[in-house]
């Protein structure tokens, strides 16, 4: 893409959004950069925790990405190709970023992924039966 459009700076895949703002700092410095690997470190762990006045300010739902990418590559999609192969996020570090969105305020959590049938986890049991 920067090879045939020199308007462009960068090209970065969604594996790599938190280091958005390092990224943009290189770019500012005259870099041109083309980040679509998908990276072995873990996203979840760099983003921002909820704050009380950020869930007061849009609500009482949080949306939880539990699952990402696909790996059936249906003729119409693109999500094989823009969000790689399925990755599930183990089940203690949703567990502890839903108890962190409770804390904050949030009541209803919608748990997101691209192919949440494909999430392994979804036989586990997060609460006891005496819920």
């Amino acid at each position: 893409i920067i090879r045939r459009s020199p308007a462009v700076d960068l090209v970065i895949g969604p594996q790599t959004y938190h280091r958005l703002p390092d990224v943009l700092a290189r770019v500012r410095g005259g870099e041109k950069i083309v980040e679509t690997d998908y990276a072995i470190e873990d996203k979840f762990e760099h983003l921002p925790q909820p704050k009380r006045a950020e869930v007061i300010k849009r609500g009482v739902t949080a949306f939880l990405t539990v699952q990402e990418g696909c790996d059936k590559f249906c003729t119409f999609c693109v999500v094989p190709y823009t969000r790689g192969s399925e990755v599930s996020r183990p089940v203690a570090q949703i567990v502890a970023e839903a108890e962190r969105l409770a804390e904050a305020g949030v009541r209803e959590v919608t748990l997101l992924g691209q192919n949440v049938n494909a999430w392994p986890c979804q036989a586990l049991t997060f609460w006891p039966s005496s819920v």
